[in-house]
């Protein structure tokens, strides 16, 4: 078997099918069915009926009708994003609305009034093997369609075909599309895993001939530029649509308590201890989650840091050392809030002691660690995380 063209197996009653021509009912008689009739004649001489005379058989097989049907199969837009070079899975369905088994060879082309193109190798087409719903890379790796039964009228017979999408130009604004067309084209069936030449002839300028199974292009016409109708070939358009995060961070300062009043109305002056706080947030209204990176802060030589997150009562909050407090919202199973040390360590949260000033700094893929249903720093649409550390001021 080719790698680049494999036989799907005949599933029934999932999502992703391919029926048996022996077990469903094509639209239509199927192609090559012989179809015979006979004419009986009866008749009476002088009253008497006579036994009746039999015409000979007139016989004549159904002729093939090519005809396909390509919708776009996503819910929306799929998200991308602008310097993308990973793939993006957009999701078709392949529909054979003729009456006959067909292979079908699968290809793309941009689509019109987006705003970007992608060159040849920026795109690639696979085919579902049914073994696990959804792209899967090990699994699904045809390229082309092999023997798709004919539609039975149930919506239970098609192919899923992805066009995996990839090498987003960079500079693209949130919202801009790009249109991709998935294209296919009838081809020979008849040999199982074994790729049929595409149909190119359609015989309606020819005579019939009774006893010859002829081919007629049914298809209407489809999205690609090149694709009219009644050519062997159907296409239609999936949209992209880059889909960029909406963060937004915020630094606060407060001050806990002073060597004057306490934690009485206490001012910013020398000796006071003044807590920060530095809040990420991705709007609730963003179309898409953003996975954190790091956070740097780089502190002011007039102050120095706290490394015990001392409260206005003078004590730590959580223990001695422990400077630095991450906490967060959304479903995440992680304890909220968290207390890290202060120390170059492998926590994912450090300041690098400096006795005046110095740099705090976070590493987010420490700090929300990948669990299920998040990646490693994932933040999705109406979450946010606060990290919060001391300083004194000098």
């Amino acid at each position: 078997m080719s790698r680049a063209y494999s036989r799907l197996a005949p599933l029934l009653g999932v999502a992703i099918a391919w029926g048996l021509a022996t077990e469903v009912r094509a639209v239509g008689t199927p192609a090559n069915t012989p179809v015979n009739n006979q004419a009986t004649l009866s008749y009476s001489v002088n009253g008497v009926r006579q036994t009746d005379v039999a015409s000979n058989v007139s016989t004549f097989r159904v002729d093939t009708r090519v005809d396909v049907s390509v919708t776009w199969q996503d819910a929306g837009n799929v998200p991308i994003a602008a310097g993308q070079t990973g793939a993006s899975v957009v999701e078709f369905r392949v529909t054979n609305t003729g009456n006959a088994p067909q292979d079908f060879l699968l290809d793309w082309s941009n689509g019109g009034g987006d705003a970007f193109d992608l060159a040849p190798g920026d795109v690639q087409v696979f085919v579902e093997s049914g073994a696990t719903p959804g792209f899967q890379a090990a699994e699904d790796v045809a390229v082309g369609i092999d023997e798709l039964a004919p539609d039975d009228g149930s919506g239970a017979t098609f192919a899923t075909a992805y066009l995996l999408v990839a090498n987003i130009p960079g500079g693209l604004n949130d919202g801009d599309t790009g249109a991709f067309n998935l294209i296919a084209q009838a081809a020979e069936g008849g040999a199982p895993n074994v790729q049929g030449a595409p149909i190119l002839t359609d015989d309606r300028g020819t005579p019939d001939l009774p006893g010859q199974v002829q081919t007629v292009f049914g298809d209407g016409a489809g999205t690609d530029a090149g694709d009219g109708p009644t050519d062997g070939r159907h296409s239609a358009t999936g949209v992209t649509a880059v889909a960029d995060a909406q963060l937004a961070i915020d630094k606060q300062a407060r001050v806990l308590r002073d060597p004057v009043s306490g934690a009485t109305n206490p001012k910013a002056i020398p000796g006071a201890l003044l807590q920060y706080t530095i809040t990420v947030t991705n709007d609730a209204a963003a179309p898409v989650g953003a996975t954190l990176e790091q956070v740097d802060d780089a502190l002011s030589g007039a102050t120095a840091f706290d490394a015990d997150l001392t409260t206005a009562a003078g004590v730590p909050e959580s223990g001695a050392g422990l400077g630095l407090r991450l906490a967060h919202t959304g479903a995440r199973t992680l304890a909220s809030p968290r207390y890290f040390t202060t120390a170059a360590d492998a926590d994912g949260a450090q300041h690098d002691g400096a006795a005046s000033g110095g740099t705090v700094s976070a590493d987010f893929a420490v700090l929300l660690p990948a669990e299920a249903g998040y990646a490693a720093g994932e933040l999705r649409p109406g979450e946010s995380v606060t990290l919060t550390f001391n300083v004194i001021v000098q």
